[in-house]
């Protein structure tokens, strides 16, 4: 995350050199780069728990029958387990983006 960010911005250094010269403020050119990450965190967090969803429905679905490996007989995935991993995804996903284009965005700003 703190890679992808720090290659926008070095990307848009004109910009943001020429947007200090006008007279934006520090969170007038952080929080597009913020905004991004949290875009990218989204997509990865959602990502993330439709493949959980996946591996629910299809790999333990099938392996949970009381016919196949023993291993996995009784095992199951509830869908309020399912929900909750989702929403942990989402949340941790969400403040290591913030947290990462913050730590990017500052670095950048005060050298």
């Amino acid at each position: 995350m703190l890679t992808n960010i720090v290659s926008a911005i070095r990307n848009r250094g004109r910009e943001i050199e020429i947007m200090k010269v006008v007279g934006a403020t520090n969170w007038f050119i952080r929080i597009p780069f913020m905004l991004e990450g949290i875009m990218q965190a989204l997509l990865g967090a959602v990502l993330a728990w439709g493949g959980l969803y996946v591996i629910d429905q299809r790999v333990i679905g099938r392996f949970s029958q009381p016919d196949s490996l023993e291993l996995m007989a009784g095992f199951q995935v509830e869908s309020d387990e399912l929900i909750f991993t989702g929403g942990l995804v989402l949340g941790i996903a969400l403040a290591v983006s913030v947290i990462g284009s913050s730590i990017a965005v500052t670095r950048y700003l005060d050298a």
